[in-house]
């Protein structure tokens, strides 16, 4: 099934990848920093269940306090936590409106050590 033929069974397909490549770039020590910012939004007793960045945004989305189209906030506390790459990530799925896929800084990586210049032969 190709990513359109997805796309029409799981409307929010992007979205869902996006935010689990995020999630992937989310340390143990970004969580407890995400969960003190987030403290007025998430009781006592339900930050210790949430024990990875996935959880964390399934809570939040629950909360509709994140989703598809509603990152912006997200955002703003990646800036308060002074997390320009996790920012970054972020505002530019926001500009592409989810429309191409955001590359992982490990994608990234991989991108860059293979096609430095692709005039270059290897």
């Amino acid at each position: 099934m190709t990513m359109d033929g997805l796309n029409k069974w799981i409307p929010d397909l992007e979205y869902r990848e996006f935010m689990l490549k995020l999630s992937r770039e989310i340390t143990l020590q970004d969580m407890a920093e995400l969960k003190y910012v987030l403290t007025s939004l998430i009781p006592e007793g339900e930050k210790e269940s949430l024990k990875t960045a996935l959880e964390l945004f399934r809570y939040l989305e629950m909360l509709l306090f994140v989703g598809a189209n509603n990152l912006a906030r997200l955002k703003e506390i990646f800036l308060i936590m002074d997390k320009p790459k996790l920012c970054e990530m972020v505002a530019e799925f926001m500009r592409d409106g989810g429309t191409r896929t955001v590359q992982s800084s490990t994608e990234t990586a991989m991108t860059d050590s293979f096609v430095s210049d692709p005039w270059q032969r290897r």
